[in-house]
Formats: C-alpha cells, sequence, structure tokens
C-alpha cells in the first residue's frame, strides 16, 4: 500500500507475452485500485444526492448502492468495519397490531416502517442487518414485500444494476405488475420505498462513516 491509501497491483499485459521455445515475457503495468473504505465513502456521498434528484434513473442507481452495501455476499458494510463497531439499523417503533389495508386496496406502501427522520430519537428502535431486511416496506394483496425485496427488485430486475422481463418470484411479478402505472411524488411506485431505505442506510451508518473517515483522515 502507498502513503496515499492506494494500492498498487500489477496486471499482465497479454500483448507483450511470446510464446514458443523462448522464455515468456511479461511486462507489468501500475493499476490504482481504490480501497474498499474510498468506495464506502464515495457510495454513501452518492446515496444521498441520488435520493434527493428522486427520479427513476437516480432510484435505480441507489438500489445498486444499497446492493452493495447491504446484500452482496460480503456486503461492503462489514469490508469496511475494521473497528468492529456493531452495525444497528435505526427504525421507527410500530404499534403492535396488525397492518390497515382499505379494502379494494391492492398497493400499498409503508415507507414509514423504516425511515427514521420521520420521528423523534425516542420513537426510534435498532435492529441487525438480518432483522432490517425482513421489514415491510410495501404490501400487495396478502403479499408482503420486504426491504431486501424492495432493494433486489430494484438493482437485479428494475436495471439498476440488472434488467430482466423474466422474473421467477411470483411476489416480485405481482410487484411489477401491480405498481407499473403508478408513480409517488416523481418516481415510479415500485421502486418508491428506495428513499426511505436510503434514508435509513444514511442515518444508520454514520457512526461507520465517521469511523472509516478518521481512519483514513480525511475531511468530511
Amino acid at each position: 500500500s502507498r502513503a496515499d491509501g492506494k494500492r498498487t497491483c500489477y496486471a499482465l499485459d497479454w500483448a507483450t507475452c511470446h510464446f514458443g521455445n523462448r522464455p515468456a515475457r511479461r511486462k507489468l503495468r501500475q493499476v490504482a485500485m481504490l480501497l474498499p473504505e474510498q468506495v464506502f465513502l464515495a457510495d454513501m456521498g452518492r446515496l444521498r444526492t441520488l435520493i434527493a434528484e428522486n427520479d427513476a434513473a437516480s432510484l435505480l442507481g441507489a438500489s445498486a448502492i444499497l446492493r452493495k452495501l447491504l446484500l452482496d455476499p460480503y456486503p461492503l458494510i462489514f469490508q469496511v468495519n475494521k473497528s468492529r463497531l456493531k452495525i444497528l439499523f435505526s427504525v421507527p417503533i410500530l404499534p403492535d397490531v396488525p397492518p390497515f389495508q382499505p379494502a379494494g386496496v391492492i398497493f400499498m406502501l409503508s415507507p414509514g416502517n423504516i425511515d427514521p427522520t420521520i420521528c423523534g430519537p425516542d420513537k426510534l428502535k435498532c435492529v441487525d442487518l438480518k432483522s432490517f431486511l425482513t421489514i415491510e416496506v410495501a404490501r400487495i394483496g396478502d403479499r408482503v414485500l420486504s426491504v431486501k425485496d424492495a432493494i433486489d427488485y430494484a438493482a437485479n430486475k428494475a436495471g439498476g444494476v440488472h434488467y430482466t422481463d423474466n422474473i421467477k418470484e411470483e411476489r416480485l411479478r405481482d410487484y411489477r405488475s401491480s405498481t407499473d402505472f403508478f408513480f409517488v411524488e416523481s418516481s415510479p411506485a415500485a421502486i418508491h420505498a428506495i428513499i426511505a431505505i436510503s434514508r435509513c442506510t444514511i442515518f444508520s451508518l454514520r457512526p461507520l462513516y465517521q469511523d472509516v473517515l478518521k481512519r483514513l483522515q480525511v475531511t468530511p
């Protein structure tokens, strides 16, 4: 590692390799790679910008960042947690009653289930990542869509990272068909939950963000 915080790696330039009786000659070139901490800081800043823009393309971009931070096999938030902080997500404390869904309503969003910016600190509770990903953010008939479902749909089905018309999961197919023609504010209903998920992520990861800044000695 270099003093400026960048890693240096060497990649083979196969155009310079020669085979046969002569020994292979390999020319090495330097490639500067960002540290995971630098990627994390950049992603958190970009996440704030994208949800402020609040249009379809921006929210799909936000979903790609959320997938990287929270859903990947080795989520980025754990890769950068060198100080071993306890990572918890602050979500509103909800009444212990069944969710109300008016008769005849097929699709219902529940961003208030996870957005910590809509209530005071005394109305919040802390949950781990596994529990956070299971919280309901939408409902289609009697099917519940979780935080994980919303990120998965936006990032892997709707174009945040991948786009496909061949959705295998029935609940996600219903999610698309039920929300195709609906908008909430200026964003499609199907990906509107990304705003609340992003707000909760930014709010809850502040201790980790500050820790990474301190370790890299970066001025916020």
